[in-house]
């Protein structure tokens, strides 16, 4: 239906797309927020008609930007397209209904399924589908490459030495849950939010609600890391725009996930047995949706109020969060049979009361239609509180000192499908919704908004024998509710043990095919058939052993936490010169006589006490290691002889000053010119990397820059103009954040190649012959790195390829001529006799297969580095992943 300001948007209509981007900003210039909460409107507003993925679309943005006369209206269209576009998206984008991963359940016939695809492509459902883009996208996720293993299990696909395997999933672009069964809805429905969808990309709408969501070109196959950030918009695809490379897409990532190393940049869709790729259209989409909730920064305030969602359990009474209710309810629309525009509710009493029947109402339909096996993921704790719990202090009457009562009056109406005991079924004596307050309910609050939803509720099974009973997590298989109950039970050998279910607790399914009172549970299939969509379930073991044993007393209670205790101290300030101190230890919250694991401090130490008085500070710190059990006397001086075997030698102390150093990474850089030049060449470091020492010394610029000013001459001599030292190579080290990444797992046996030490040095001066190393700089590098080496009986290691060291370290050079480039980046760590043979050898990285490895290809090396006559740059860098 037109709004009634018709007219005015008729004539913006006509308006040109470039005289819109100047009067676009104009318009939100005059905006003033009235409200915190609202202060993201212009930026939100201005992102959605800078990233709508058509001219259409960008047309559609402005002309109701335009259209509004005042702030209140702005912010109403603000509301309606992160309700209606941005919330849905993000809060179901990617996600795919599970399929069962049953043992019993058989491979798929992947061949019958692309010849059924290709007879008839609308008629394939979710697992045929699943399958179809699983072997289009050759059964690996299309960022990093790495392998299914639900595949290689299924035998549908195998392993090759190299791979990484990981359970990959079949992701929708456009939400799947967005889109219900035909037979739940007509296929040209113009609900809100695909009205929007369509608008805002172009996309036809008949197009968006037939079947072609659930098909392989809305499906893209990502591992469970990727699948969770692209569902959060914090990755999107855009095209290369390289001809000569069709589908192949920038990946782009955002915030923190940026600074990790190791990324890949771009991702490519190849068409396998006829099954199609991704409609760029799609993926426009999604990318559109990821720039406006980041470039606005609406991606911050989503995850705020998730976080707000997630954590309360009852909202404030003075109506500050009750915005909350109206994001609840957004949430809960979107992952419903039908679509509810929730721009149109105004937060009244009436407003709110209406659309709660309606989801009611759908909610219970499509669960006794067995369409909804639960409620939907991540649901806020508060949802769950009773009716009654109206905050203290309130009443049922609306008055300025209560702005909840208009919620709690909304509240019985019923949003969430929870059920008054969660056994019995959610329905009356009449087979309709009950309006019983505590078998529909919702508490003085909703659900959140955009950003993931709702928090899904735990199974659980209730095991009964005799007249014991014991509640678990519901196992997912028959093996494991057996072994449950029999480690319960303890029956003696070759006594009854069998297992059923009151027909009242089965499935709905199960029920309805029995006629007795109970349904025997006796293998995985008739287990799986009974508690299909069920909550909980109560099994009865029917057994003639004797009852389980009774659990073992309570162990009893830890001593009380110790928060003050006297301290004395007799020291000798020089020979003949005693003084004694004393004092009391305290401690507000600590218990000073126990470690977080329970062991008891006590005893002697062997150590070091560290007193200081300085005008600003006066401070004691003792740091030891205990020597000796607590003496049985009670006297607090030192009653035990200290055991000589404790007194350090200098070579212990040096050891372990090197074991106590942080990992760094050491590098030189040699330069090669074929003429006497002035330049500067210099290094970027990412947040994650700190220079710690250089030489000769190099010039700082900021916290991440650094530079020399050099002279080059033939022959690889070096000039530092700074101090005239004249050498062959500049050399630096820098040392990584550990807190944001852990070096180990970049060396493991899926990555990289293990051998002995002495076969690792040979292998490694005939690699570093290979790229061109001159004998000196060989020599120098292994000999740098040859006591460390030398710690450890063998060596896993690899080479980094130079994409990934340029993300964590970027050299750059001021030299007009081309440069050629050769960065050699070891990375390695020391390993056990135990993990060479059992972990890289059966893995097939051991020394035969690192031998056979073409480094050259890893590190892109060019023969042209070897060309006297041409420009140069070496760098040789090694960092021990400890």
């Amino acid at each position: 239906m037109e709004p009634p300001n018709s007219e005015l948007r008729a004539q913006l209509k006509l308006i040109s797309l470039e005289e819109l981007r100047t009067m676009v900003p104009q318009k939100l210039a005059t905006y003033q927020a009235n409200d915190p909460i609202k202060e993201r409107t212009a930026p939100f507003l201005q992102a959605l008609f800078d990233f709508a993925p058509t001219a259409a679309g960008q047309q559609t943005v402005a002309v109701d930007i335009l259209a509004c006369a005042t702030n209140d209206s702005l912010e109403k269209l603000a509301d309606r397209y992160l309700y209606n576009l941005i919330a849905p998206i993000r809060a179901a984008g990617g996600r795919t209904p599970p399929l069962s991963e049953h043992p019993s359940r058989p491979a798929p016939d992947s061949d019958a399924i692309v010849n059924s695809y290709l007879a008839e492509p609308l008629k394939c459902d979710r697992s045929a589908i699943r399958e179809l883009v699983l072997r289009r996208d050759n059964y690996r996720c299309v960022v990093n490459g790495r392998v299914d293993a639900n595949s290689i299990q299924a035998g549908t696909t195998e392993w090759q030495p190299g791979d990484d395997y990981t359970t990959v999933e079949n992701v929708h672009i456009l939400p799947f849950s967005l889109v219900p069964g035909s037979e739940q809805r007509n296929h040209h429905r113009t609900g809100a939010i695909w009205h929007e969808i369509s608008a805002f990309s172009g996309i036809p709408l008949d197009e968006l609600t037939r079947g072609n969501i659930d098909r392989p070109e809305n499906c893209i196959a990502l591992d469970h890391m990727f699948y969770k950030w692209f569902g959060e918009l914090s990755i999107w695809f855009e095209p290369t725009g390289d001809s000569r490379k069709p589908n192949t897409y920038t990946v782009h990532y955002w915030g923190r996930i940026n600074l990790l190393p190791g990324l890949p940049d771009t991702a490519s869709f190849v068409s396998r047995s006829g099954v199609p790729v991704p409609d760029p259209r799609y993926l426009a989409l999604h990318a559109a949706c990821a720039k406006v909730v980041h470039q606005s920064g609406v991606a911050e305030i989503l995850d705020k109020i998730l976080e707000d969602l997630e954590q309360k359990t009852v909202l404030s009474s003075d109506g500050s969060a009750a915005h909350l209710l109206h994001h609840a309810l957004a949430m809960i629309a979107v992952q419903l049979p039908n679509v509810y525009d929730l721009g149109n509710v105004d937060g009244s009493s009436s407003s709110y009361k209406s659309l709660s029947n309606d989801i009611k109402a759908d909610m219970y339909t499509s669960r006794q239609l067995g369409r909804t096996a639960g409620p939907p993921a991540h649901e806020p704790a508060f949802l769950y509180a009773p009716l009654s719990a109206t905050p203290t202090g309130t009443s049922g009457a609306i008055t300025p000192n209560n702005p909840w009562a208009r919620f709690n009056q909304a509240a019985p109406m019923a949003v969430t499908a929870q059920k008054k005991a969660i056994t019995n079924h959610a329905k009356g004596s009449s087979g309709s919704p009950s309006e019983a307050p505590n078998e529909w309910s919702l508490a003085s609050a909703g659900y959140g908004p955009m950003g993931g939803g709702i928090i899904k509720t735990k199974r659980l099974l209730t095991l009964a024998f005799d007249d014991k009973e014991a509640v678990w997590s519901l196992p997912e298989t028959f093996a494991e509710v057996e072994e449950i109950a029999r480690n319960w039970i303890q029956p003696p050998e070759g006594a009854r043990f069998d297992f059923r279910i009151p027909s009242e607790y089965a499935s709905l399914l199960a029920s309805r095919l029995v006629h007795g009172p109970y349904l025997s549970i006796v293998n995985e299939e008739t287990y799986q058939i009974a508690i299909d969509r069920m909550q909980v379930i109560r099994i009865e073991i029917v057994s003639d052993a004797p009852p389980p044993p009774e659990e073992e007393p309570s162990p009893p209670p830890p001593p009380p936490p110790v928060f003050e205790m006297p301290c004395e101290f007799d020291l000798e300030l020089f020979p003949g010169h005693r003084v004694a101190l004393g004092t009391i230890c305290t401690s507000e919250d600590l218990d000073m006589s126990r470690d977080e694991d329970g062991t008891l401090v006590d005893g002697s130490f062997w150590g070091c006490l560290k007193i200081t008085h300085t005008d600003e500070q006066h401070a004691m710190e003792f740091r030891g290691t205990r020597v000796s059990p607590s003496p049985s006397t009670t006297s607090t001086s030192l009653s035990l002889p200290l055991p000589t075997d404790l007194v350090m030698d200098h070579r212990t102390v040096e050891r372990l000053a090197v074991a106590s150093r942080p990992s760094t990474v050491k590098s030189s850089i040699r330069i090669f010119s074929p003429k006497e030049d002035n330049i500067e060449i210099g290094i970027y470091f990412s947040p994650m990397w700190t220079l710690t020492s250089s030489f000769p010394p190099a010039e700082k610029e900021g916290e991440q820059k650094c530079k020399w000013h050099v002279k080059t001459k033939p022959g690889g001599v070096i000039e530092h103009l700074g101090t005239s030292v004249v050498m062959s190579e500049l050399f630096y080290e820098a040392t990584p954040d550990t807190s944001v990444m852990s070096l180990s797992g970049f060396v493991t046996r899926s990555n990289s190649y293990a051998m002995p030490l002495a076969s690792f040095m040979v292998h490694l001066t005939k690699v570093l012959d290979s790229f061109g190393i001159p004998m000196t700089a060989r020599s120098s590098f292994i000999s740098n790195n040859f006591p460390a080496f030398s710690l450890h009986r063998n060596i896993a290691f690899r080479f980094m390829p130079p994409k990934s060291i340029n993300r964590a370290i970027e050299l750059w050079c001021t030299h007009t001529v081309p440069i050629t480039w050769t960065r050699i980046f070891l990375m390695w760590r020391g390993v056990s006799d135990d993990e060479l043979g059992s972990t890289f050898i059966p893995a097939g990285m051991g020394e035969k297969e690192a031998n056979e490895k073409d480094w050259k290809s890893v590190i892109e090396y060019k023969e042209e580095a070897s060309d006297t006559a041409l420009f140069s740059v070496s760098e040789i860098s090694a960092i021990e992943c400890a």
